[in-house]
């Protein structure tokens, strides 16, 4: 290959990546098997599912019912009496006491429902990663990896407003130039993919990202090979 399209290629590579978002990294959430599209959207579209809440029912403690002491009579009241003998010379007999009133029973209160929102399914995430083992210096996709790829088609027929960056990712085995440039084939081949499958091409963006972000602490790792999904704002693509 010439140097100089070498260098436009890696200049389109680096201008593309900039216009993704002002950031170093993406935060992604990678899956080994093949999401839902909820999963996707929550992800990709996070807005869609921010404002769902749903309503908790705490039960208060109610303090246990206290008895109610009988009511005594107000003014002032005489000494209790002996029992008095009547002239006949047999006892009377001694008014029966008056029964105590019971307790009233307390009813315990309601317990009264609280509002919290639902915890999004992943709080920091905003990429979707996916390990496409692709041959050492290959471009082709793996059917074993057609089902995911498939999912991300479902959810952009679902979501026509949304646009993706498609990244490219390589393990640190070869130069920086060689990796960007392969990685941006690899992205292409996903695109190639999800066009075929009728998506709009217009709304992806091709991304080699090279070796430069490695996911693991071994930049050697092959599981730094991985094809990412980034939302494109409006702003991004203009």
């Amino acid at each position: 290959m010439r140097p100089t399209t070498r260098t436009s290629l890696i200049a389109l590579a680096i201008g593309a990546s900039l216009l993704v978002q002002a950031r170093a990294q993406a935060d992604v959430q990678m899956f080994e098997d093949t999401p839902s599209v909820e999963q996707l959207r929550a992800i990709l579209i996070p807005e869609s599912h921010g404002g769902m809440t749903r309503r908790i029912e705490i039960p208060r403690p109610v303090d246990a019912p206290k008895p109610v002491q009988p009511a005594t009579a107000t003014g002032t009241t005489s000494p209790p009496q002996p029992d008095t003998v009547s002239t006949s010379g047999t006892s009377a007999p001694a008014a029966a006491p008056a029964p105590a009133s019971a307790p009233q029973q307390v009813a315990p209160a309601a317990a009264k429902p609280v509002q919290a929102k639902a915890a999004p399914a992943h709080d920091a995430a905003n990429a979707v990663g996916f390990r496409i083992n692709f041959a050492f210096n290959s471009a082709v996709i793996p059917p074993a990896h057609f089902g995911q790829l498939d999912r991300v088609a479902e959810l952009l027929r679902q979501e026509p407003a949304l646009s993706l960056a498609v990244e490219g990712h390589t393990d640190a085995v070869g130069s920086a130039d060689y990796n960007i440039v392969l990685s941006r084939h690899r992205a292409e081949a996903v695109i190639h993919y999800l066009t075929d499958h009728g998506i709009d091409g217009g709304r992806l963006m091709a991304v080699g990202k090279g070796k430069s972000e490695p996911l693991v602490a071994n930049p050697m790792d092959g599981r730094n090979r991985r094809v990412q999904f980034l939302r494109l704002h409006p702003e991004s693509t203009s």
